[in-house]
Parts: C-alpha cells; structure tokens; sequence
C-alpha cells in the first residue's frame, strides 16, 4: 500500500508522538518511584513486584568519609544543636 507524502508525514508525526508520550510516562513512573525510594536518605523496602512495603525502611545515610569530609569543609554549620537553636529565635 502506497502513502501519499502527506499522509506518510502524518503517520510518522502520529507514531513520534506516540512514542514520545510513551517514553515520559516511562521517565515519569520511574523518576517517582527513585524519589519515593531514596528519598532523605532512606530507603523504602520493595517486595519481589515491586511495591513499597509500608513498614519497611533501610537508614542507610551517608558513608563516615564524606560526613567528615563536609564537616571538615563545613565546621559546625550543619550540627543538629545550632539548627535547633536557630529555630527557637
């Protein structure tokens, strides 16, 4: 079957699309659950299909090297205590 250049232009514009829209739905659900999952540095446990167990957390936080690091870099900027009292001004 033969296509007329406008109509082979409109099917392949109508195919893009459509792949496209595919695609981001894609990006999106997987950018959402990365979010969901790794969100503060805790992650929520998955059960072998893939969904969030509602009790399930792994504190991983970050590793000791780059704690001391940011606060060798930092000094006390990010204690919890002066965090604290700024809050309470």
């Amino acid at each position: 079957m033969k296509m007329m250049p406008a109509q082979r232009q409109s099917y392949l514009n109508q195919k893009s699309i459509a792949y496209a829209e595919r695609m981001m739905t894609r990006w999106d659900k997987l950018a959402k659950f990365l979010i969901v999952r790794y969100n503060d540095q805790v992650v929520k446990r998955i059960d072998e299909q893939g969904n969030f167990q509602p009790w399930g957390r792994d504190p991983r936080g970050y590793d000791q090297q780059f704690i001391d690091a940011i606060g060798k870099a930092t000094g006390d900027r990010y204690r919890l205590k002066e965090v604290i009292q700024r809050r309470e001004r």
